[in-house]
């Protein structure tokens, strides 16, 4: 089986967030080093706060002899209660110890030279650092010495421990605020992207004059917002040009076809005259329909207002009554009573009500009845014919499609005059098969019905 490479991988926001925790990570570890280097230091080092205070404790009398060491109580406790484990000299330049915290007078070495020493005092392993103190142009050397026992429990019991546990969970506090903090820092940065998304997808083909806002977005990101919309441009630009060549073709042809259609009457006995008249008519039912559905795409052609759904279903009923007849078809309006009007162009949803009443009686069967209900949020119309395959109901909205079962030669743009009017009024149009026949329902947004 194929891998396949999870979509978060590739996600920005993981990328920064793993970035940053990684950096964490690797802050902590340099924090943790640097701890354990100072922390971990023996007491004799060259960096020992003991150290530096023994140097720093040594008093001189007047002859430039050393004669005490006067320790802060910080760490004279030490020397009192740990004295076989922590101790130090002070050495004349001939090598006698000349201070001491105990009456032991003996030399921790017998070097008299500066650096790191081993000894052994009274079975107790040491390990120590002698510095050379000036003073008075006299040179003293200062032995200081700790156990290796007591180096070893103080690294192993209390300075690892402490480093340990302290980064863990300093660590783990870090890493929670780093994620956070960076999680929102993100929320907030691609917050434009996210709303730039939004303003792409309400984009259609009758919002084309639509343009995304370039200053809201990140700088790297400013060129492709640029871009897209200068191909916006160039697409409402040739949407224009298509539209204004359907309705100037449209238009120059009504006239020809009047004529042409005028002609043909005239001649009772031309040959195929009922055949070449029906062709022109229908001719002449496309150009206008194509009109129609030029108009249609136009917002500004639309005049939102206030609609009464009983009087326009009244409307069509009487427009449609003769066709019905005809077609030996009833009409049935069913607009509950209360029902609050419609923010709508009257004219639109006339023109898209007529179309799909006039379908329905096309493929009714007659004695049967096209029922025509209206709703809160919109209406629906449905009929006993035959119907529409479950494999054509995504045709049915389509240009020129034009189903099996209908009684004359449409043109095949009725119903997608309907689908551009209900778009433009926001709304739906959808299709469902009945038990018998087709249900089409206009499905207005909530916002469309006014309150009384």
């Amino acid at each position: 089986m194929r891998f396949v490479r999870p979509d978060w991988v590739d996600s920005l926001s993981f990328r920064v967030v793993l970035a940053h925790l990684l950096g964490s990570v690797l802050s902590l570890g340099l924090v943790a080093g640097v701890l354990v280097s100072v922390l971990g230091q023996p007491l004799m080092s060259e960096r020992s706060v003991a150290m530096a205070d023994l140097i720093g404790a040594l008093q001189f009398d007047a002859q430039g002899h050393p004669v005490e060491v006067a320790h802060s109580e910080q760490f004279a406790w030490m020397y009192r209660s740990m004295g076989s484990e922590v101790t130090y000299r002070v050495l004349d330049p001939a090598g006698a110890v000349v201070l001491s915290p105990s009456a032991d007078r003996r030399p921790l070495t017998s070097s008299v030279e500066e650096g790191v020493f081993a000894a052994n005092l009274d079975g107790v392993a040491l390990r120590g650092r002698a510095v050379a103190v000036m003073h008075g142009g006299q040179r003293w050397l200062v032995q200081f010495a700790a156990s290796q026992r007591l180096n070893d429990r103080l690294r192993n019991d209390l300075w690892l421990p402490l480093v340990g546990s302290g980064a863990l969970v300093g660590g783990g506090v870090l890493l929670v605020v780093v994620t956070v903090i960076t999680s929102i820092t993100l929320a907030r940065l691609l917050r434009p992207l996210v709303q730039t998304s939004a303003q792409v997808a309400r984009i259609t083909p009758e919002a084309l004059d639509a343009r995304l806002d370039e200053a809201r977005v990140p700088s790297e990101i400013r060129p492709l917002v640029h871009s897209f919309n200068s191909a916006l441009e160039r697409l409402e630009r040739g949407f224009e040009l298509q539209q204004e060549f359907l309705a100037t073709a449209a238009h120059e042809l009504k006239t020809p076809l009047a004529m042409i259609s005028a002609q043909i009457e005239a001649e009772p006995h031309l040959v195929g005259r009922a055949t070449l008249l029906r062709d022109v008519q229908r001719m002449a039912r496309q150009v206008q329909q194509l009109l129609i559905l030029t108009e249609t795409r136009e917002a500004q052609n639309y005049r939102f207002g206030s609609v009464e759904p009983r009087l326009l279903l009244d409307e069509i009923g009487s427009y449609l009554q003769r066709l019905a007849d005809v077609a030996g078809v009833d009409i049935a309006l069913q607009v509950p009573t209360g029902l609050p009007p419609w923010r709508a162009d009257g004219g639109a949803l006339f023109t898209l009500l007529k179309n799909l009443v006039e379908n329905a009686i096309q493929h009714a069967p007659r004695n049967t009845v096209v029922r025509v209900q209206a709703t809160h949020d919109g209406l629906c119309v449905s009929d006993a014919g035959p119907g529409v395959a479950a494999e054509d109901l995504p045709k049915l909205f389509a240009r020129f499609w034009r189903g099996d079962t209908r009684r004359n030669d449409g043109a095949g743009l009725g119903l997608s005059i309907c689908r551009q009017i209900a778009e433009v009024h926001g709304g739906t149009l959808t299709a469902h098969r009945g038990a018998p026949g087709l249900r089409v329902c206009l499905h207005l947004p909530a916002d469309a019905a006014l309150a009384r």
